[in-house]
């Protein structure tokens, strides 16, 4: 849907677009009372990227667009990414809005050397500058909170999905997964607790890893070591991910800290688990906790617990009734809690409030 003509935001952020970040372009595709211009400093090649994203050379050049076509507000994700913007933003006199995502606000404070320093100094600069501070979690809240977001300025707005329709598909494995293939998201970490299922089990658990990255070698290491059937398909476009999902009997997102202490802030693909009726084992880790009900929409183990794991998904895949209950619970959940254009109409909402002239918001 096209907006009516009148408030404009710019959203930013240095890339425009991750094939990972189909949340960033379903919330501003539903958009319903702002324009949106979509601004960056460098075009991904994705299904994600659209010849109307403004791409320009650097924070000098978007100087010179806000000054000559401004924006009622600026919004931008990452607080990492706003630290260039910020001295435009409040030079030009605009109400800015920025998101944080979890990398900003946790491993982006304890890189090493000059990175590390810039973010140190700049990211607090950013939360105490912004007219409003936006968490997807209540775990990113806390965490915006730590890093110097004042309180009154956070709130928490989950992002939503579009809530697609059912697809009828009997699973065809046993456990999906759907993400980056990054340590964080402990694709490795999967592919052990199958193979712990298995010999619990007395049969190969399948699995089916939809995505790429880094660990995708580990992966597959793994897999061979423990003889786990692994079905590892790459990146598939954004419209391929429902049926997907949907041939998956359940869904194992293992998300936990990395290295450098980043969290999962939310978990994206949770949702979309449950928006197909996928019951979900996880670890309860960062922010996962608030898109999984645990012993409602899925089951959670602690943090790096893989035979607790393991239990979980042995007994899913041994219940048809509990994957059925739990999976009908999540997809409930999504239809009323995590709807796309419930939570962009909140968001625009915030909006409104910091054009209107709000330093702070709160709630």
């Amino acid at each position: 849907m096209n907006p009516p003509p009148g408030r404009r935001v710019a959203v930013h952020k240095r890339d425009w677009l991750p094939p990972s970040e189909t949340f960033r372009r379903n919330q501003t595709d539903a958009c319903t009372r702002w324009e949106v211009e979509c601004t960056g400093f460098r075009r991904v090649e994705s299904a994600l990227a659209r010849e109307s994203d403004v791409i320009l050379e650097g924070p000098e050049d978007l100087r010179d667009r806000w000054s000559a076509t401004p924006p009622d507000l600026v919004h931008v994700h990452w607080a990492t990414e706003a630290i260039d913007v910020l001295p435009v933003v409040r030079q030009l006199g605009m109400p800015l809005v920025v998101t944080v995502h979890g990398m900003d606000v946790t491993r982006a404070l304890r890189w090493p050397g000059t990175r590390g320093d810039r973010a140190r100094t700049g990211v607090p600069q950013v939360l105490r500058s912004a007219d409003a501070v936006v968490a997807p979690s209540h775990f990113l809240a806390g965490r915006a909170a730590a890093a110097g977001a004042p309180s009154e300025s956070i709130r928490v707005l989950p992002i939503g999905i579009p809530v697609p329709e059912r697809v009828a598909r009997e699973p065809d494995v046993d456990l999906i997964f759907v993400g980056r293939l990054i340590p964080l998201k402990g694709g490795v970490h999967l592919v052990r607790c199958a193979a712990a299922a298995a010999q619990a089990l007395g049969r190969p658990v399948t699995v089916r890893v939809i995505g790429d990255g880094p660990e995708r070698a580990a992966i597959e290491r793994t897999a061979a070591e423990l003889d786990v059937p692994l079905d590892l398909t790459g990146l598939v476009p954004p419209q391929d991910v429902p049926g997907l999902m949907a041939s998956g009997r359940v869904f194992v997102g293992l998300s936990r800290v990395d290295e450098e202490g980043a969290r999962e802030g939310f978990g994206m693909t949770f949702l979309e688990a449950a928006a197909q009726a996928r019951p979900v084992v996880a670890y309860d880790s960062g922010g996962v906790g608030e898109a999984v009900q645990h012993g409602v929409t899925g089951l959670l183990a602690a943090e790096g617990h893989e035979e607790e794991a393991a239990r979980h998904v042995v007994r899913l895949l041994g219940d048809g009734e509990l994957r059925t209950r739990m999976g009908e619970a999540g997809r409930v959940r999504v239809e009323r809690s995590f709807d796309i254009a419930r939570r962009t109409a909140a968001l625009e909402d915030l909006y409104d409030t910091v054009a209107a002239g709000a330093r702070r918001w709160s709630g």
